[in-house]
């Protein structure tokens, strides 16, 4: 949730682009002009929802991927995660 309210943040107020399709009311620190592709710029709704944003995405999560490998040696989901916890017993 920190990451999320950091880039809705500094999406908007910081680089003044619009926020999940919400104009930023006020003063920015970076007075843009935004033009070009709206396949690239997202339009009235923003970055987000560009082509650039979902690959830099990916490209992130990959590099996440990557970073664990070497850390850890491998990459594999933690089944465990997913098993509820046993009933705990009144003492």
């Amino acid at each position: 949730m920190g990451l999320h309210i950091a880039w809705n943040f500094f999406e908007g107020n910081v680089f003044g682009f619009p926020v999940s399709g919400v104009e930023t009311v006020g003063a920015t620190f970076v007075s843009i002009e935004q033009s070009g592709p709206l396949l690239f710029t997202g339009g009235a709704f923003g970055p987000e929802a560009g082509v650039l944003t979902n690959a830099a995405s990916v490209v992130g999560f990959l590099l996440i991927l990557l970073w664990v490998r070497i850390r850890s040696g491998k990459v594999a989901l933690r089944t465990s995660l997913a098993v509820p916890p046993t009933a705990m017993t009144n003492r």
